[in-house]
């Protein structure tokens, strides 16, 4: 995964078109709870552009999240 740590706020990249919020959500619940995802899709296609924003309610879980799914294979995709 190309992730970069905001604060409490990741970077989530390479992910497939068809990747959905609802997957993104199971995959990063793990570490704490979310605030928010930010999964942008395209306006013609509704699929996701393959990337996304994940936001932790604390840093550590961001730290967390990014520690242990660098190199993930999410939806058949490696992150």
């Amino acid at each position: 995964m190309r992730a970069a740590a905001l604060c409490s706020r990741i970077y989530v990249g390479s992910m497939t078109f068809e990747t959905t919020e609802e997957q993104i959500r199971a995959a990063f619940a793990a570490f704490g709870p979310l605030k928010s995802i930010t999964y942008q899709k395209d306006a013609l296609t509704g699929k996701g552009k393959g990337f996304a924003f994940v936001e932790y309610v604390a840093p550590e879980s961001a730290n967390a999240a990014l520690a242990t799914m660098n190199n993930f294979i999410l939806n058949g995709r490696l992150t």
